[in-house]
């Protein structure tokens, strides 16, 4: 199923555009350093509260050599339609120290900005965001990630009981699926922590820091944060191939601090049933927090000074293990650490470390997520039924909600229990039994036309977008709002099923067209030269959809006509992508016309997109 995925990927990158599919060679990105977080607008006029709606909040970066003038490129869009665009260059820096297992240039880029679309970006549900690296030199723009936001409102009341009336939501960005994953750090001496938005040096000598991600528990009477779980205090066990160790005799070595370095917070409140129509509203909170856990250990290079240059000239970084700390290198092998807070579990981590003291990358992580230099994923473990300072865990957004939907595979979601309400629950007004669940969710929105955090279901985004509604918000008169089309059709009707392998096929033969064709098309020589490595796998997709483009118009006794040209562009098409790989003599002589049926299947693509799979979608 996944390979299959990541074909679609490929034909649907492969159509006609400005953006290669990747970046560069000795370009990295950095998956866990991403954060995208959303800020609410709205404004107060004739007595009523109007909704603006949000802005976008970004922080990324990518590792390698890039030139000056350097850029990024932001496009939001939902359900195709694109919503807003910005280009912002890049803050291009010397970032650290190569070596230690680094073999790329440290010529970090990033970005960090607050963006203000032009036209107010109103409503909950699913974006798209797509980010791009624009090479300063070449102007080419590399698509270096496709994002999904997964937008969420919480409505909100403001006045007192007496004069109470709508006020705009509190947006934020859904982030359950993120409490399944956990990052090692091991940061030489001098080198910044892995999360810092400034790129001054670190503390001296070698330090190992975890980062991690949770739904911290919320007090229950205002939804505020429980003060003693912003900084927690504990104590480490550790065991090595099965064996406890000591950490040390002193008893700050074995003493952990938790920072939070980064966090999404939200709030609901409403009046809907009679307990709050006097005194203060029913308010629930949701907070999203990542914590920054500093290790007693430390590691020894056999380089201990290392000097690297930058256009302000050298540096030098000291690499020295931190004094009294426990050295890996002392202790290769599998690895378990507890972390334990009044004799409670919070958190376990299992990793191994080899013999130069280099903790490994757990093997689940898939290969295209990237990390920055010196940091990989690591398994971590959450108790079972979750624990004091979890408030809110679900491993349902893990496998495509992850890393702002990216996605993670199953054994990450694993590691993740069920505890509480995933979002906050709007109270219940008083009535039938019957009309309960409809009068809550229809008393909880601030608006007629406002979409209740409750309305969007605790399942994985894919099932979402099936299931998502249009939605739509109070506008400002000034403004131009964005509408929001109606979702599309997937059903196994005659629209629905049809329409999709119609796309299908036509995205099939674009991109089996420009791997035939090649050298013959020009600007799109390099995208051809891509896709000529899939060129037998793309012969028989087309070959598939071509048999099930045609097998659903006899099925459903429909003209065959329009479909036909199609059709047979996709047999000949597919054909002549598989010929080089199968000894039959039927196919040899298609090689011969390769280009021009290449070309041909370019056009009948775009065309058979255009007029076939679209309209029927």
């Amino acid at each position: 199923m996944q390979s299959l995925y990541r074909l679609i990927v490929v034909l649907l990158l492969a159509l006609p555009t400005v953006a290669s599919a990747e970046l560069p060679e000795g370009l990295v990105w950095d998956d866990p350093y991403t954060w995208f977080d959303v800020s609410e607008d709205s404004r107060y006029v004739n007595g009523a509260t109007e909704d603006l709606g949000w802005k976008l909040q970004y922080k990324f970066r990518m590792f390698g050599d890039v030139p000056e003038n350097s850029a990024f490129r932001l496009v939001l869009s939902r359900d195709g339609k694109e919503l807003g665009s910005l280009r912002e260059n890049g803050n291009r820096r010397q970032i650290g120290r190569p070596g230690f297992d680094w073999d790329r240039p440290l010529l970090g880029m990033s970005a960090d900005s607050l963006v203000n679309w032009k036209t107010p970006i109103v409503g909950a549900g699913l974006y798209d965001l797509a980010v791009y690296y624009i090479d300063g030199t070449s102007l080419d723009e590399h698509l270096a990630r496709r994002y999904t936001l997964d937008v969420r409102a919480a409505p909100r009341v403001r006045g007192t009981a007496s004069n109470s009336q709508a006020d705009g939501p509190h947006y934020y960005l859904n982030r359950h699926g993120d409490a399944a994953w956990s990052i090692v750090h091991q940061r030489p001496g001098k080198f910044p922590e892995y999360m810092a938005d400034y790129y001054n040096t670190g503390a001296a000598g070698n330090s190992v820091t975890l980062y991690w991600n949770t739904f911290p528990r919320m007090s229950e009477k205002d939804g505020k944060t429980v003060a003693s779980e912003t900084w927690i205090s504990g104590r480490l066990k550790a065991k090595v191939n099965g064996k406890r160790i000591d950490l040390g005799s002193q008893a700050r070595l074995q003493q952990v601090t938790n920072k939070q370095v980064r966090q999404i917070w939200a709030e609901m409140s409403d009046r809907n049933a009679e307990a709050y129509r006097t005194g203060p509203p029913n308010k629930q909170a949701i907070r999203f927090a990542m914590y920054r856990t500093d290790l007693p250990l430390t590691w020894r290079d056999d380089d201990e000074r290392h000097t690297t240059r930058q256009p302000s000239g050298s540096v030098t970084y000291e690499a020295t293990p931190k004094q009294d700390f426990v050295a890996l290198n002392d202790h290769p092998g599998e690895w378990e650490i507890e972390w334990v807070v009044n004799g409670e579990t919070l958190r376990s981590w299992r990793f191994d470390v080899d013999e130069t003291g280099r903790i490994q990358p757990w093997d689940e992580t898939p290969g295209d997520i990237t990390t920055g230099p010196h940091a990989h994923f690591v398994e971590m473990n959450i108790p079972e039924g979750g624990t004091s300072i979890d408030g809110r865990l679900t491993p349902d957004f893990v496998e495509d909600g992850a890393l702002f939907g990216l996605g993670l595979p199953d054994e990450f979601a694993d590691k993740v229990p069920e505890k509480g309400e995933p979002f906050p629950v709007p109270s219940v007004a008083e009535a039938s039994t019957e009309n309960a669940e409809q009068a809550a969710q229809t008393s909880a929105q601030p608006s007629a036309t406002r979409p209740a955090a409750a309305e969007l279901p605790a399942s994985d985004i894919a099932e979402q977008r099936e299931a998502e509604e249009p939605v739509s918000a109070p506008q400002p008169e000034s403004a131009e709002p964005t509408s929001i089309d109606p979702s599309v059709d997937t059903s196994t009707g005659s629209g629905g099923l049809h329409g999709i392998v119609r796309v299908l096929l036509s995205l099939s033969l674009v991109a089996t067209g420009i791997a035939l064709a090649g050298a013959s098309l020009g600007p799109l020589a390099g995208v051809a030269e891509t896709l000529k490595g899939w060129q037998f796998l793309l012969g028989v997709v087309t070959l598939l959809l071509a048999f099930m483009d045609f097998g659903i118009d006899v099925g459903g006794l429909r003209p065959i006509i329009g479909d036909g040209l199609p059709q047979l562009a996709g047999f000949a098409a597919a054909g002549a992508a598989m010929s080089g790989n199968l000894q039959i003599d039927a196919l040899k002589k298609l090689q011969g016309s390769a280009t021009p049926l290449g070309i041909a299947a370019l056009i009948a693509g775009v065309l058979h997109l255009v007029a076939g799979g679209l309209p029927v979608l």
